[in-house]
């Protein structure tokens, strides 16, 4: 599978796109709110949120939602050697990466705990939803997300967007994303070579 490397610009892109094509869906006086997946979801989230705001959607608001699956050892060994002090080749860190990416794939639990942080009365009252993450493998923690908003605010409209969906056939499908089949190295990633 193929890995790129994405630069902030790129997010900035990302935000704008997405901004304008959710502003053809509703009015400038509609409620709206932006629901980040913790933790990568949230600079997505305040992106998009921001460029909401410029173009003059001024009832929207930026929310926060932890997804928390059960503890997996792959994510720590992988996480111990992408924090490491020492300098590892991008070939190694790639190969790592579709490692674990193959390796999540095949474990990864269904089971979500979702969290909204004392918003979900805000968030109930909103009239247009989007819920947006990093990336979309499984689709499971986005699926979580979904099903609790929409017990939460079961008439509004909710889609959801992603800057990648990683995996074919997730549980749940993105309405909006800029790359598919392929994994993205953020910039904050701490094996990222952008700036």
């Amino acid at each position: 599978m193929k890995i790129i490397d994405i630069k902030y610009e790129d997010l900035e892109e990302f935000y704008v796109m997405l901004a304008q094509k959710l502003s053809s869906e509703f009015s400038k006086s509609t409620h709206v709110a932006v629901i980040g997946i913790a933790n990568s979801g949230l600079k997505l989230s305040a992106g998009v949120h921001k460029e909401l705001i410029k173009l003059g959607y001024s009832n929207s608001k930026d929310y926060a939602v932890r997804c928390k699956r059960p503890h997996s050892k792959i994510t720590d060994v992988a996480g111990k050697i992408y924090n490491s002090p020492l300098h590892i080749p991008t070939f190694i860190s790639n190969m790592l990466r579709k490692i674990e990416h193959v390796v999540l794939s095949k474990l990864r639990p269904t089971t979500r705990i979702v969290d909204f942080h004392n918003s979900e009365n805000e968030i109930s009252k909103s009239e247009y939803i989007l819920i947006i993450d990093d990336a979309v493998d499984s689709g499971h923690s986005m699926k979580s997300v979904f099903e609790k908003t929409k017990s939460l605010a079961p008439n509004s409209t909710i889609k959801l967007a992603a800057y990648v969906i990683t995996q074919k056939n997730p549980v749940i499908e993105p309405h909006f994303y800029q790359y598919r089949d392929i994994i993205v190295r953020f910039p904050w990633a701490v094996d990222s070579k952008a700036s």
